[in-house]
């Protein structure tokens, strides 16, 4: 299957929402998550931080000094992009400004909740841990420590990827 109908057949089953579905198609193939297994990772890494595409803003779990510590430059994305580092590195990436730095609800946009998402999977180099016919459940966990900084939810993640996983390769 192709890019499309592998991300049709993802949106069929409820793993990308309509309202992002189209900057899914734009950007899949520009930064090569364009294979079954890439998808699949992706999208399980996607769907759990953000609660399933419900939530393009951080829930704050943080205490209250770290709160406001971070308030500004909290998580917003599909992949809950935080750290006024990240906004930074994000601004130059697309344009080459301060652009979200200087307004960082603009990470709200459907187009920018997904572009930082590609944004921060081409950063930190997951299309290159995922290795075809390799242990799943390792890449799964290299990878999420990759997006996460930890294991945070490692099991969901692994268990969203089986599912995603299932439905791309039927």
């Amino acid at each position: 299957m192709d890019t499309k109908n592998l991300l049709e057949r993802a949106k069929n089953f409820g793993f990308i929402k309509s309202e992002y579905y189209s900057y899914f198609l734009q950007y899949c193939d520009k930064y090569k998550i364009n294979t079954s297994e890439r998808i699949s990772h992706f999208l399980a890494q996607v769907n759990y931080e953000s609660g399933y595409m419900n939530y393009i803003e951080e829930k704050f779990t943080y205490s209250a000094k770290r709160l406001l510590k971070v308030w500004k430059y909290r998580g917003r994305g599909l992949l809950q992009l935080t750290g006024k580092k990240n906004y930074l590195e994000f601004s130059k990436w697309y344009n080459d400004s301060k652009m979200f730095v200087d307004n960082p609800d603009l990470l709200l946009q459907h187009q920018f909740a997904v572009l930082s998402a590609f944004f921060y999977w081409d950063k930190k180099k997951s299309n290159d841990i995922i290795i075809e016919y390799g242990d799943e459940y390792q890449i799964c966990k290299k990878i999420t420590m990759k997006i996460n900084g930890g294991y945070n939810g490692l099991e969901e993640r692994f268990k969203l990827y089986l599912k995603i996983s299932g439905i791309l390769y039927e």
